[in-house]
């Protein structure tokens, strides 16, 4: 709140995570990998000790991955009218708003772990046995805003990399099934990576899938 009464041009504030629990120790080292990860992609400024300001960057940034540092904001009230609100339908709800908010607001980090994160394994939609549902709720959010960016709703320019995030999706979903040796579903997600950003490296999973002996 008071990041947000000093600089009057911010309309949202995300906050640092704090991990704790018998889990605490992993996730915190989880967590500080993947927020160095995004904000060395994001190409922040210091704003002051603690406190980092973000422009265009941000959203490159959030469609690699999007830590929990950025699932936990602080927003103005008068700026949730540009943002929008969560998404009751959608599971990662808190990853598809900081997207929204690095599209269409001035965002902040306050690096401080504020927000407490216990790790106890207790979290519904953390759990492994949800790994599925989270990829194609990832997916859902991608294609969403390449559908905005296409009918004019969102840049433009944005087209190619919403169009590469998706693709790079459904390989993730391809990847998932291969490994479980569902030859039918990885090929049907490979299908689907392919026609949204063709990749020929990415054919390497489709040689594998068609040869003799692969997965069933």
């Amino acid at each position: 709140m008071s990041v947000l009464a000093r600089y009057s041009d911010l309309d949202a504030v995300f906050m640092g995570v704090t991990w704790f629990g018998s889990a605490g120790e992993n996730g915190q080292r989880n967590y500080d990998e993947a927020m160095a990860r995004a904000l060395e992609m994001a190409g922040c400024e210091r704003l002051e000790d603690g406190v980092t300001g973000f422009g265009e960057g941000l959203f490159d940034a959030l469609l690699r991955s999007v830590p929990m540092g950025f699932q936990r904001p602080v927003v103005r009230k008068a700026a949730l009218e540009k943002i929008g609100i969560y998404r009751s339908d959608c599971l990662l709800w808190d990853c598809d708003w900081a997207l929204s908010a690095a599209l269409r607001a001035r965002t902040a980090l306050v690096s401080d772990g504020l927000y407490l994160q216990r790790a106890e394994g207790q979290g519904y939609s953390s759990r492994g046995d949800r790994r599925l549902e989270q990829m194609a709720s990832n997916i859902e959010i991608k294609q969403r805003l390449l559908s905005e960016a296409r009918d004019g709703r969102l840049p433009a320019h944005l087209v190619p990399k919403l169009k590469l995030a998706t693709a790079r999706g459904w390989f993730d979903l391809a990847w998932y099934h291969y490994q479980r040796n569902e030859r039918r579903k990885a090929l049907h997600a490979l299908w689907h990576s392919e026609t949204t950003h063709f990749s020929l490296p990415n054919l390497k999973l489709l040689a594998r899938l068609v040869r003799p002996g692969g997965a069933s």
